[in-house]
């Protein structure tokens, strides 16, 4: 049962205490992203859609790496996580979301190269996700939706086993973080 958004800010008092109004936020591929304002500071509230239930995605270790990388200094503080597959609660970050222009931008290339760098260079938690289990999930997920599969897809498939098994002899970039949803709609230039 997905709770409405202002059921959402009724129940994290962050949000309800001197609660002045929410408005959407464009940006994301698949979740609902509100921008929250009270008296006291701004707040970013990413509710969850279905994707959890057909990606197979965990939230709370989501949530876990969005406050390992607040501690780290890119990321901002989570506000409350406590009903991550449902939505996410984080301090606002006033910036803008990069634009496909900015990347003519060496020092902006820069810094999304440095970002991503770091997020790498993160110690694990323990949950292994890799490119090939992603691929896998999706298809689950598109056969439970009944999305018809394109043409050719078994000629990916059996390319994409290919070089798992390649990389699977490559341990240096084992057990590592990465961000896979690196598109620019989901980067924030704060200039």
């Amino acid at each position: 049962m997905f709770k409405k958004v202002e059921e959402i800010i009724r129940e994290v008092p962050e949000l309800n205490h001197e609660f002045l109004s929410f408005e959407k936020l464009n940006g994301g591929l698949s979740n609902q992203t509100y921008k929250v304002q009270t008296k006291q500071s701004g707040y970013v509230l990413r509710v969850h859609s279905k994707q959890n239930e057909y990606l197979n995605l965990t939230r709370r270790s989501e949530v876990e790496v969005m406050e390992q990388a607040n501690r780290e200094g890119f990321a901002p503080r989570v506000v409350s996580g406590n009903h991550p597959e449902q939505y996410v609660v984080t301090a606002l970050i006033e910036g803008r979301m990069l634009e496909k222009a900015d990347l003519k931008d060496d020092r902006i290339k820069e810094m999304i190269m440095n970002r991503l760098k770091r997020i790498h260079q993160m110690e694990g938690h323990g949950r292994i996700c890799t490119p090939f289990d992603l691929i896998h999930g999706y298809l689950k997920g598109a056969a439970q939706l009944q999305v018809q599969q394109p043409d050719g897809l078994n000629r990916i498939l059996h390319r994409v086993e290919k070089i798992a098994h390649e990389r699977s002899n490559d341990k240096t970039y084992n057990n590592k973080f990465c961000h896979n949803d690196s598109f620019l709609c989901n980067m924030i230039y704060t200039a």
